[in-house]
């Protein structure tokens, strides 16, 4: 998404606002444009914790997301992320969903440049039963082979809960990502 990005950093806390246009590539009746920020504060040493929240639209659709974050860090290495929320989406008018979502995320460091994770993800478009629970759980390296090079890679496992007896439970996918910085 092109944007743009305020980020305030004191020792004890820190604010970032984005405001976005979302892909101007994308046709302009699609693109999500909006903004979202983060608020931090750090209520001990190596304990931060957090709002954040989300608003976006394009012609069709809008959707807020607001959520409180933890980030511990837990010794050499070692650091855990949790961050947990509600979602609201609309069609303009047409239908409203309320759900929830989770992240969890647990790092360590094995050794300079490389680092072992472990994750756990949830969501649920709608808090009645009339749609699935989802949940992901994964693990993988982060690595950071050359200076301004990072690779993630993830093996991931994804399942439903659902009584249908249509609905596949368990799908595994094998995911890679190469960042590259200026």
């Amino acid at each position: 998404a092109h944007g743009m990005i305020i980020h305030y950093v004191q020792p004890n806390y820190e604010i970032s606002f984005n405001a976005f246009a979302g892909n101007l590539f994308q046709e302009a009746d699609l693109r999500q444009s909006g903004a979202s920020f983060l608020a931090e504060y750090e209520v001990l040493d190596n304990w931060r914790l957090g709002l954040t929240g989300l608003s976006s639209q394009n012609q069709y659709v809008q959707n807020t997301r607001y959520g409180l974050v933890s980030k511990t860090g837990l010794g050499n290495g070692v650091a855990l992320l949790i961050d947990a929320g509600t979602m609201k989406d609309s069609s303009h008018g047409l239908v409203r969903r309320d759900g929830y979502y989770f992240f969890a995320e647990m790092i360590q460091k094995l050794r300079r440049g490389y680092h072992l994770f472990v994750d756990a993800q949830g969501f649920k478009p709608t808090w009645d039963g009339s749609q699935s629970d989802q949940f992901r759980q994964g693990f993988g390296f982060l690595i950071f082979p050359f200076s301004r090079t990072e690779c993630r890679i993830e093996f991931e496992n994804g399942w439903l809960l659902d009584d249908v007896a249509q609905v596949k439970k368990d799908s595994w996918a094998l995911l890679a990502q190469l960042h590259f910085s200026l």
